[in-house]
């Protein structure tokens, strides 16, 4: 009798020191990343702006779901390509629905204590994450632009192809990002 009473305390303690979340849940997920062109620098910073990632899409990262005791993950990606404007996005956790399974079964041990140390509490619900990166506009002066040159430009904007025009025809605030063609002679 005391045998059995003694596994029985043991049971019932092992159910007591687990909790829904911790059982059902876990506090590491795999996300994977990818970007509109592939080969995009990718840096993962945590809502304290320390790096936990940094490399090239396509990529597979494990974040953890919690970044302490009752505080869930906040993650910043930010996406960057010669030739792209950089970009940035937010993976967050969220609250884990299996952590109220410790109101319906009265174990308050698991709800102030496990699954909050452990993290288990929250969940990342992205399992994916997707973008596209946008042509930078090459720019090759900081200055505004004057008047006549807006005029210029508002009067070709539908203009589709190649365009030769003559030097007289180009704005002077146009002709200093001009490049000269050499020409080529075939002997």
């Amino acid at each position: 009798m005391r045998t059995t009473t003694t596994s029985l305390c043991a049971v019932i303690f092992l159910l007591m020191s687990t909790s829904c979340a911790s059982i059902f849940g876990h506090s590491n997920y795999n996300v994977s990343i990818n970007s509109l062109p592939s080969e995009a620098q990718l840096k993962i910073t945590n809502s304290k702006g320390v790096e936990v990632f940094s490399g090239y899409t396509p990529a597979t990262v494990r974040l953890k779901s919690s970044e302490g005791f009752f505080r869930k993950a906040t993650y910043t990606l930010t996406f960057s390509k010669p030739g792209y404007d950089s970009y940035q996005t937010q993976i967050n956790s969220s609250i884990q629905p299996w952590y109220f399974g410790n109101i319906l079964f009265g174990w308050g041990l698991g709800m102030i204590i496990i699954d909050p140390l452990t993290g288990a509490m929250w969940q990342i619900d992205q399992e994916q994450v997707q973008v596209t990166l946008h042509a930078t506009m090459a720019t090759t002066s900081t200055k505004p632009l004057d008047a006549e040159t807006l005029a210029f430009i508002d009067a070709n904007k539908d203009k589709q192809g190649i365009q030769i025009y003559s030097l007289q025809d180009i704005p002077t605030g146009l002709r200093a990002s001009l490049i000269p063609l050499e020409k080529t002679i075939a002997k």
